[in-house]
């Protein structure tokens, strides 16, 4: 039987370090990114939410072989959504040295932080039971999504919206 064990708490950890050297940046002023680059950077993190969420997330489950074994997609999901976490989570902070005064790149990393912490953690011990029972079973998997699913979706909307808004503003402007 194989052990599948849960991710551990680096997100958290990467958020934190994330977080300790925006903060330090802000009162030594040692990165100043143009609003060019900034604006560039929060379409790059838009581009790979849509990317990933939007596409690559529903896409893994279309194939009959993926039909047939829907825990490999799960293992899957898990690590990407890892990966991007990590990548949004670095990228949030470079933009931060840029324009800590944007409102809307402020809720976009107050979003990440909810699903980094709370999210995610739920949704991946959901994909473990599944997994688990999976691979003892295969079950007919539940059509049904859990709550923090949908709201997991509904952070990753709302933060394209506020990327593509904050980085338009800052490439016209």
């Amino acid at each position: 039987m194989t052990d599948i064990k849960p991710k551990p708490l680096s997100n958290v950890l990467y958020l934190l370090v994330a977080a300790v050297c925006t903060v330090g940046n802000l009162y030594i002023g040692f990165i100043k990114p143009s609003k060019a680059v900034i604006g560039v950077i929060e379409l790059l993190w838009a581009g790979m939410i849509c990317g990933i969420s939007f596409l690559e997330a529903w896409i893994k489950f279309r194939p009959k072989i993926v039909q047939e074994n829907k825990f490999v997609a799960f293992e899957i999901g898990r690590t990407v959504f890892a990966a991007l976490n990590l990548v949004e989570i670095i990228l949030a902070g470079i933009c931060a040295m840029g324009n800590i005064r944007q409102d809307l790149l402020l809720i976009s990393t107050l979003l990440l932080i909810i699903q980094v912490t709370y999210l995610q953690p739920k949704l991946d011990q959901r994909a473990i039971e599944i997994i688990e029972h999976g691979l003892k079973q295969r079950p007919n998997l539940s059509k049904t999504q859990p709550l923090p699913h949908i709201m997991y979706v509904l952070c990753e909307a709302i933060k394209v919206i506020c990327l593509v808004r904050v980085a338009t503003n800052e490439l016209v402007h």
